[in-house]
């Protein structure tokens, strides 16, 4: 049936009054350059900015999808192909290329291996560069490696692996050195993020320890019926720590519901006291697929010389022309938050492990919250979005945000949207302790086969600095012969005293016969009053698809 008006009005009252408090944000973030303006500019955090990298660089597909959860204004859902997702949504999901390399007769040998030199025109001459290497042979073995050098000179390891997957049969997928995966909703087993250091040198602890935010060792998952069962094994260190994670979850199929069991155990070890921690976990988590959606839970309980339980849960429902999501979690004050990968907003909280002498942020201890957002279609050309978070953690640290969009199609090639997007925060450890920021963007967009353009003009309202304007305009244009061409300049912050912050580039990319395929990008950042007011970089890039 369609979804009255009255009713649909009442699910936002009742998202607006029920949620008691993922990030919500305007950015949308494709490459490693908009990644590090958006770092420097506090759009998001450097933890947010590692696992952000990773997911550019390794892309998505079906086996880690959950890490849309980590993408601003996304969340993760189990059901994905028949969800309705605004424009913001699309363009970001697109950003963030699928490296899933689909069954082909032929040839046996199919993927890309690629390398990405950049240096800045200065004169102290500052480069680095990312080499990478995905292969698939027979469509089921797949060998991944990524090196880098980053701006601060360290060069390393990112990640290698040899994989095997397969769509039937009793073994699914066996991956052996960098992996990630999720156990049910995540509470005890998910994509952490770095969380110890790494060598800054291309070595043998390189190679065997990588600068990756996820697993180093062995999963293997197995189905059968109605069963499914992964397990992982993993470890990872660095110069002071060393941690060891086991994992095991089975899942049954039972008509629409699936319930499921997961337990493991961390042992984290000060390799200079040989002190070790040793956390036993557990959980229960529940499925319920119905025609027009899904519910699911999770309780997870961790026991040793402190004991926490953790609980999420998540949903959507779809309607004729609506879609309702949601989800909710509560962390307890001593969970320890070394292998997680569950839903969370960005808000922060320190913690330490005495015993071993480890100290790191969390964005789960303590923290309680939820997510509403709904997506109403009143017509085929017309949107109407609206997302709550809100989430509050053991310091009485708290951080609400609200969005609203509305698109309208005037024709199949354009699209006007307005959005409004504000962002409350509250952190006792500051001064002032509240914050508030309100953005409004006016955006039009034009779409075809060959020309894909965008602009919009925006107001930021910021409580704790200076009000300022936004300019955005991007155009990109394929030619008959496959090259590409693109420019990109976003005027950030324009204020009273003039310009403030202002990022372009211009980038090219050609096709060197039927396999190669050459690129070029020429960016300048430009701020004000920081430490390089004008940094110009060249970045050269050659790919090659076999």
């Amino acid at each position: 049936m369609r979804l009255p008006w009255g009713t649909a009005c009442l699910i936002m009252v009742l998202m607006c009054a029920s949620a008691r408090t993922q990030q919500l944000s305007e950015s949308v973030l494709t490459s490693d350059d908009e990644l590090w303006e958006a770092l420097q500019e506090g759009v998001i955090t450097y933890d947010q900015y590692l696992v952000l990298r990773e997911i550019i660089e390794n892309g998505l597909d079906s086996t880690n999808r959950h890490l849309l959860d980590e993408i601003p204004n996304l969340f993760y859902l189990f059901k994905t192909d028949s969800m309705r997702i605004d424009p913001i949504e699309q363009e970001q999901v697109s950003g963030f290329r699928s490296v899933e390399i689909k069954k082909a007769q032929s040839p046996r040998i199919r993927g890309q291996v690629g390398h990405r030199y950049t240096m800045f025109l200065d004169n102290e001459q500052r480069t680095w560069y990312r080499s990478r290497a995905d292969l698939s042979v027979e469509n089921r073995w797949r060998f991944r490696l990524q090196a880098i050098r980053e701006r601060g000179g360290a060069e390393r390891v990112v990640s290698r692996s040899v994989g095997y997957r397969n769509r039937t049969g009793l073994v699914r997928r066996i991956e052996v050195g960098s992996f990630t995966t999720r156990f049910g909703l995540g509470t005890l087993f998910g994509h952490r993020g770095q969380i110890l250091d790494a060598s800054s040198n291309i070595n043998a602890e390189s190679w065997s320890y990588p600068s990756y935010g996820g697993y180093n060792g062995l999963l293997a998952e197995l189905r059968s019926g109605g069963w499914e069962i992964r397990s992982l094994a993993s470890l990872t260190r660095d110069s002071s720590h060393r941690m060891f994670t086991a994992g095991l979850m089975i899942e049954r199929a039972v008509g629409k519901i699936r319930p499921g069991l997961v337990v493991g155990q961390v042992n984290l070890v000060n390799r200079g006291s040989g002190v070790s921690v040793e956390i036993p976990m557990a959980s229960a988590l529940v499925y319920y697929d119905y025609r027009t959606g899904y519910a699911a839970g999770e309780l997870s309980h961790q026991g040793s010389e402190t004991s926490a339980t953790s609980v999420v849960l998540e949903g959507r429902h779809r309607f004729e022309t609506a879609e309702l999501r949601y989800a909710a979690w509560r962390y307890d004050d001593d969970f320890v938050d070394l292998t997680a990968g569950s839903k969370s907003a960005v808000l922060s909280e320190p913690d330490t492990l005495a015993a071993v002498a480890f100290s790191y942020r969390s964005r789960r201890v303590g923290q309680r919250g939820g997510l509403v957002k709904t997506t109403i279609e009143p017509s085929g050309r017309m949107a109407f979005s609206n997302s709550l978070l809100r989430a509050e953690n053991t310091r009485d640290a708290s951080r609400q945000q609200f969005f609203s969009g509305l698109a309208y199609n005037l024709s199949p090639d354009w699209q006007w949207r307005l959005a409004y997007l504000g962002d409350w925060r509250h952190d006792p450890g500051t001064a002032p302790a509240d914050r508030s920021d309100h953005q409004l963007r006016l955006e039009t967009r034009y779409t075809t086969a060959r020309v894909r353009a965008k602009c919009y003009i925006g107001v930021d309202v910021d409580g704790r600095d200076s009000d300022h304007a936004v300019l955005f305009v991007s155009a990109r244009y394929v030619m008959t012969d496959g090259s590409a061409y693109e420019i990109w300049s976003n005027l950030g912050e324009i204020d009273t005293d003039g310009l403030q912050y202002w990022y372009a580039f211009a980038r090219g990319s050609w096709p060197l016969g039927s396999y190669l395929t050459a690129a070029a990008k020429l960016s300048n950042s430009y701020r004000r009053d920081g430490p390089d007011s004008n940094a110009t970089q060249m970045s050269l890039e050659l790919n090659a698809t076999l």
